[in-house]
């Protein structure tokens, strides 16, 4: 599909024949010339234009399914957006909702590795832009709450980002 990304790898001869088939390419399963990975990497620019005229008509998470079925290594790249609709990912419970200061509730990912069924809880979340800005000048530096504000009505402190006032020339 437009835009959509696949990878693909082949790391035994049984599987770049399972790959070959898959794509509909049996004219290259029959190759003798790529019958070993010596012939494959010497004719990599063939094999990569008949996985790109292949990958052009499918849906990358169809293509993804249908090579992996066939025992082929193969994933979706996605887009950093298209993370948190993830079927693997959700199917692992790999994110979860945390209330945000400033933003509302917000998806955060757990750590990716686990000792058994459930992921390792999070007990501290990463602070939002300005969370504790507040509590760092008055707590450590001593800054009184109209030196707070000052700052804020400067834009120097704030929980929102803003446009640079630099412009580049």
């Amino acid at each position: 599909g437009e835009d959509q990304w696949l990878a693909v790898t082949v790391t035994d001869d049984a599987m770049w024949q399972a790959c070959a088939q898959t794509i509909g390419r049996r004219d290259l399963a029959a190759d003798p010339s790529l019958h070993s990975a010596a012939g494959r990497l010497a004719d990599q620019d063939r094999i990569e234009q008949a996985l790109s005229v292949w990958t052009a008509t499918q849906m990358a998470d169809r293509a993804m399914a249908a090579l992996q079925e066939a025992g082929v290594a193969a994933g979706v790249g996605r887009a950093p957006y298209a993370l948190f609709d993830d079927p693997q990912l959700l199917a692992r419970g790999y994110w979860h909702t945390y209330p945000r200061p400033f933003i509302g509730d917000f998806p955060q990912s757990v750590l990716p590795f686990r000792e058994g069924n459930a992921p390792y809880p999070i007990e501290c979340i990463a602070p939002t832009l300005g969370q504790h800005t507040d509590a760092v000048l008055t707590r450590l530096l001593g800054y009184t709450p109209e030196r707070l504000a000052h700052l804020a009505r400067e834009g120097v402190t704030g929980t929102e980002t803003v446009p640079s006032r630099r412009t580049l020339k």
